[in-house]
C-alpha cells in the first residue's frame, strides 16, 4: 500500500480588475506598467548593441559581453521614470537581467523588444502592496501608491482574493492590454495526493479487470469536441453557441459598415491612401474587440470542460498524442507539369476545417485537464494517434474503409458499428492499457541538462564564426523601437 504525502505546490490566480479601478488608479497602474515596458526595451536594445559589438572583436564561443540590471543611467536619459517607484524600476532591470541569463544558458530564447499592441505587465514585490485577511478563505490586496513612509496608507486599489492571506504570494503581476487591466499572484496550495511515480506503480501492480475500471479515453474533434470511452460527450454549450454566432453576426455588420465608410471617403478624397476619419477609427475598434470577446468564450468552456472531465476520470485519463501545428498545416500548391498552370489545391477547404479545429481549443482542454488532474491526485497520459479512427475497438482490424463518413464507423472485418467517436475513444482506452503494460511506462523521462544547451549554443557560435549560411548565432532578433516606446506613459495617460 503506498503512503500518500501532503504536499505543497504553488497555485496562480488572474483577475480582471478592470472596473475594480478610479479613473487616477488605472492612470497610475498605466504609468507603471508602461515605464516597466520602457525600461525592459531599452535594456533589450542596449544588450543587442553590446553583442554586436561584442561579436565585432571577434570574441565568440562561451563568452557574453558583461550584462547587469542597473536603471539608473535610464533615468537620466528618459526623466519620466523618476516619477516611478523605485521598485518598479529595479524589478524591471532584474527581471530582464534574469531572462538574458536563462537566454545565455539555452533555457529561453533571447529577450524582444515588447509592442505596445501586445499584453504587457509589471513585476510588483510586496513592498508595493499589503495582504489583508477577510477570513479564512479570502484576502484583499491593497496596491499601494508609494513604499515610501510618508505615502503610508495611500492605496491605488483593493483586489479581493479567493485564498487565504496567510498563503498569498510575495509578488505579483499588473497586466493591462488596451483599457483593459489584470492582477495575477501565486499563492501555496496544500493537499494530499501521490506522486506521479506511486500512481504508476499503482497501475503496474493491478489486474486487467481494476486497469479497466481505472482508466478512460478520450477523444478529441470538431464534431464533438471531447467524447469519453463511456460514452460522455463534452461539447460547447448551446448558449455558448449562440452567442458566439451572435459575435460572428455583429463582427459582419460593423465590416460591412467599415466598407461602406470607407468607400464612400475614399470616393470623396479620389484616393484609398489617406488617413482614417474619427468614424472609421471606431468602427475598426470594434471589429478588433470581437476575437477576444469569442477566445473568452471558448477559455470559459475549456475550464468548465476539462473541469468535468477531471471529477469523472476514475484515476487516468487517456489522451491522443496529437500535434495541432501539424493539423493546421497549409497544403501544398500543385502546379500542372505540362501547362505550368496552378490547380486546384483544396486550399479554401482546409483553412474553413484550420477554422473549426483552431475553435475546437482541443490543445487548450488537453493542457487544462493535466493539471486539474494532478491536483486531484490523478494522472494524464497519453498514446499515438496514429489510425484511432480506422481501427476497430472491437476486433483490432485496422481499415481505411471502416470509416466511410465522419460519424459512421462499420468494421469490415467484424461488423461492429458505432459513432466514429465513440469507437476512437475506446481504442484511446485499450491503447493507454497496453501502454501502462509496457516497460516504457515506468521509466523517468530524461531531464534536458543545461550543459546540452550551452553547448549547443556554443555550437551555435562557431557557425556564425564561421559566416557560412544565413547568422545563426544566438544574438537578438533585429528588433526595431520606434520613438513611439519612449512617449508610452503619455499615450496611457491619455487613454483615461
Amino acid at each position: 500500500m503506498s503512503i500518500i504525502f501532503l504536499m505543497k505546490t504553488k497555485h496562480g490566480r488572474s483577475i480582471e480588475i478592470t472596473h475594480q479601478l478610479s479613473p487616477r488608479a488605472a492612470q497610475g497602474i498605466a504609468q507603471w506598467i508602461g515605464s516597466y515596458t520602457v525600461i525592459r526595451n531599452q535594456k533589450v536594445i542596449q544588450s543587442k548593441s553590446d553583442y554586436d559589438a561584442w561579436i565585432e572583436k571577434g570574441r565568440l564561443k562561451d563568452d557574453y559581453p558583461a550584462s547587469n540590471a542597473s536603471v539608473a543611467y535610464l533615468c537620466k536619459e528618459l526623466p519620466f521614470l523618476k516619477g516611478i517607484p523605485s521598485q518598479i524600476r529595479r524589478n524591471a532591470g532584474s527581471k530582464f537581467l534574469e531572462s538574458l541569463n536563462a537566454a545565455k544558458i539555452g533555457l529561453r530564447s533571447q529577450p524582444k523588444v515588447k509592442p505596445k499592441h501586445k499584453k504587457r505587465n509589471c513585476y510588483v514585490t510586496d513592498e508595493l502592496f499589503d495582504v489583508q485577511a477577510i477570513d479564512d478563505q479570502r484576502c484583499i490586496i491593497h496596491i499601494k501608491e508609494s513604499a515610501k513612509k510618508g505615502a503610508a496608507g495611500g492605496y491605488l486599489c483593493g483586489v479581493a482574493m479567493p485564498f487565504p492571506a496567510s498563503d498569498a504570494g510575495k509578488s505579483l503581476f499588473l497586466s493591462r492590454q488596451g483599457a483593459r487591466f489584470w492582477l495575477s499572484m501565486s499563492y501555496n496550495v496544500e493537499f494530499t495526493v501521490e506522486t506521479e511515480a506511486q500512481i504508476k506503480a499503482r497501475l503496474k501492480a493491478m489486474t486487467d479487470d481494476e486497469l479497466n475500471e481505472a482508466l478512460k479515453g478520450y477523444d478529441l474533434g470538431v464534431k464533438r469536441q471531447v467524447t469519453s470511452s463511456d460514452g460522455t460527450v463534452y461539447h460547447l454549450s448551446d448558449e455558448a453557441q449562440e452567442k458566439i454566432a451572435a459575435l460572428e453576426k455583429r463582427k459582419i455588420r460593423y465590416q460591412r459598415k467599415y466598407a461602406t465608410k470607407a468607400r464612400a471617403n475614399d470616393k470623396i478624397a479620389g484616393t484609398n491612401k489617406r488617413q482614417r476619419t474619427n468614424g472609421e477609427k471606431k468602427t475598426l475598434s470594434k471589429i478588433a474587440q470581437y476575437p477576444a470577446k469569442k477566445a473568452r468564450i471558448q477559455s470559459n468552456n475549456s475550464h468548465c470542460q476539462s473541469k468535468a472531465i477531471a471529477e469523472s476520470t476514475p484515476l487516468v485519463a487517456v489522451f491522443e498524442d496529437i500535434i495541432i501545428s501539424n493539423m493546421v498545416r497549409k497544403p501544398k500548391a500543385k502546379q500542372c507539369p505540362e501547362t505550368g498552370k496552378w490547380l486546384r489545391n483544396g486550399a479554401a477547404a482546409k483553412r474553413g476545417l484550420n477554422k473549426a479545429i483552431h475553435g475546437s481549443n482541443m490543445g487548450q482542454i488537453r493542457n487544462f485537464t493535466k493539471y486539474k488532474l494532478k491536483d486531484r491526485g490523478k494522472l494524464q497520459i497519453k498514446v499515438s494517434a496514429r489510425y484511432t479512427s480506422q481501427e476497430c475497438s472491437a476486433c483490432g482490424e485496422v481499415d481505411k474503409d471502416n470509416r466511410k463518413t465522419q460519424s459512421a464507423f462499420k468494421c469490415v472485418a467484424c461488423g461492429h458499428a458505432e459513432n466514429a467517436d465513440d469507437n476512437a475513444a475506446k481504442v484511446i482506452k485499450k491503447r493507454g492499457i497496453k501502454l501502462i503494460r509496457s516497460d516504457a511506462f515506468s521509466k523517468e523521462k530524461t531531464v534536458r541538462k543545461a550543459s546540452l544547451r550551452r553547448k549547443k549554443s556554443s555550437e551555435a557560435h562557431e557557425l556564425s564564426s564561421s559566416g557560412s549560411g544565413e547568422d545563426v548565432r544566438l544574438a537578438f532578433g533585429r528588433a526595431t523601437v520606434d520613438d513611439a516606446l519612449n512617449s508610452e506613459l503619455t499615450s496611457s495617460q491619455s487613454s483615461f
